[in-house]
């Protein structure tokens, strides 16, 4: 879409999608990641996993939200002026992190496969 191709209460489209777009994707990062550490086999230092596990995902999530103001001071240091862009790139790559992270939880535990096989059940809730 154009820069200029309407406005959301004085704002681009754009930029009013990119905040909802990262606003949602730290929810689910924050709130909804460690629904599935319960399902962690029976490793050593499970506890200690699910800890680290839990701690990425929030950092991940607070990397996301604040990926604007990171945007600022990068912008700030370098002297570009691409705050959006460096903003939505700094977001992009949090999550990104997140998704590699959350890949490798689920491969530990290998709750996708068991879910699918009836061995356990994930419930309708997002936040359970």
């Amino acid at each position: 879409m154009t820069w200029t191709d309407g406005k959301i209460a004085e704002f681009p489209k754009h930029y009013v999608s990119a905040v909802t777009f990262f606003v949602f994707i730290a929810f689910v990062c924050m709130f909804c990641s460690g629904k599935t550490l319960k399902y962690m086999p029976n490793i050593p230092n499970r506890e200690k996993v699910i800890a680290r596990y839990r701690i990425q995902y929030r950092v991940l999530a607070v990397s996301m939200v604040l990926s604007p103001v990171a945007a600022y001071v990068f912008n700030e240091f370098t002297g570009q002026n691409s705050l959006g862009f460096w903003a939505e790139a700094f977001g992009i790559w949090a999550f990104g992190i997140y998704w590699l992270v959350k890949t490798k939880e689920l491969s530990l535990s290998d709750v996708e496969r068991r879910a699918l096989k009836g061995e356990i059940d994930m419930g309708v809730s997002i936040l359970r």
